[in-house]
């Protein structure tokens, strides 16, 4: 009797901490160049994890990159992001019938492709707008360190939707 009330004690904690968290998926589109010309568009399709999905603080996002082109796997990243401020007076209240919060991100994250290329990103997305249940960025700026070929490159997320389950709601 006490293993099953300290095990329903358990489960009570377990679900509850799970509750205000959020998870969710994304699509996007993103192009890359590197340093030396090569380059390539994605569509990214990832899952993301929110541990309070009121501000997507510490957004967690893994994403798999499928080119349009031959071969269609490109890779796979791990990012995460925070908002630098969150607001609901914004310029671009016109464009959403709800309100929402406008809230520029930066990020950080990792990168693998193909040809065991391994690439630290890191990035700036000037226009996040989100609520509770989704989260639009567009033109996302982002640069990456590609360590095989040790260079520079950039690529930008033309538009990314994502959307949100669990939470405060």
């Amino acid at each position: 009797m006490k293993r099953a009330i300290a095990l329903v004690l358990v489960f009570s904690v377990a679900f509850g901490a799970f509750a205000s968290v959020g998870f969710g998926y994304s699509l996007g589109t993103t192009g890359v160049m590197s340093a030396d010309g090569v380059s390539y568009n994605a569509l990214g399709l990832g899952l993301s994890f929110s541990p309070w999905v009121e501000m997507h603080v510490a957004e967690i996002d893994a994403e798999v990159l499928l080119s349009y082109a031959s071969p269609y796997f490109n890779g796979v990243r791990l990012r995460i992001s925070t908002p630098l401020f969150v607001t609901t007076r914004h310029f671009m209240n016109f464009l959403f019938p709800n309100p929402v919060y406008w809230s520029p991100r930066i990020m950080a994250g990792g990168e693998y492709r193909l040809g065991n290329e391994w690439a630290v990103t890191f990035g700036l997305s000037p226009f996040t707008f989100h609520n509770t249940s989704f989260s639009y960025d567009f033109l996302a700026p982002y640069g990456l360190y590609n360590f095989a070929r040790g260079e520079w490159g950039w690529g930008i997320y033309i538009m990314r939707f994502s959307a949100h389950f669990g939470g405060g709601r």
